[in-house]
């Protein structure tokens, strides 16, 4: 398919055209997910209090990633992310790639895209 759209384009359409297709072959498919979550800054050693866990609002969801509204901007690169149910919850490592400030919902509030690192066990109760 790729070949027959090369046909007939000089050397810069067929260089531009080819860098599209293999941008679109490194991009994951992203779906649109409203849904609350919650994030707290890590350190990548130190599993972060309870307390230190904050809700925020997702945007949308890739395999290798997730963006969400925050109303703080980042102060750390390593976030902790707590998926599913509080009761028995998965937490995946993640990495801000990057943050962006906007409106949302009329209030300032920080557009942040993060790339998942790798699942984190949950720490042992005491």
């Amino acid at each position: 398919m790729l070949e027959h759209r090369l046909r007939g384009m000089n050397a810069k359409e067929q260089f531009t055209e080819l860098g599209k297709n293999l941008h679109e072959k490194r991009r994951t498919q992203r779906v649109s997910v409203r849904s609350l979550i919650r994030i707290a800054e890590w350190d990548g050693v130190n599993f972060p209090a309870p307390g230190e866990f904050r809700q925020v609002e997702t945007r949308d969801l890739a395999t290798t990633g997730i963006s969400y509204f925050d109303s703080a901007i980042p102060r750390t690169k390593n976030i902790l992310i707590m998926l599913g149910d509080v009761t028995s919850p998965i937490y995946v490592a993640g990495r801000i790639v990057h943050s962006q400030e906007c409106k949302w919902s009329r209030d300032a509030q920080w557009f942040i895209g993060c790339e998942f690192v790798s699942r984190v066990n949950s720490p042992d109760p005491e």
